[in-house]
């Protein structure tokens, strides 16, 4: 069967694992809304296992502080994110 994963592209971290696709593309929206500078993809899995370093809540404050780097970046008309 497998679940839905929502990866971070550009980058390690993902979110997951979701049976049901409708949820997983209201997960992944909530995400585009609160991190609008980090672009996103759902993916199939069968069978990955989401260890700690990979998962986006372990991982939440640097992720934020990224974000906020991003957006800073984009404020100054600078692309080295």
């Amino acid at each position: 069967m497998g679940t839905w994963l929502i990866k971070f592209l550009g980058y390690q971290w993902v979110d997951g694992h979701y049976y049901d696709l409708k949820t997983a593309k209201e997960v992944k929206d909530h995400f585009k809304e609160k991190f609008p500078y980090f672009d996103f993809e759902l993916c199939k899995s069968k069978q990955m296992t989401i260890t700690d370093d990979i998962f986006w809540a372990t991982n939440q404050k640097e992720i934020e502080q990224l974000h906020t780097k991003k957006m800073l970046y984009e404020m100054l008309g600078v692309n080295n994110v």
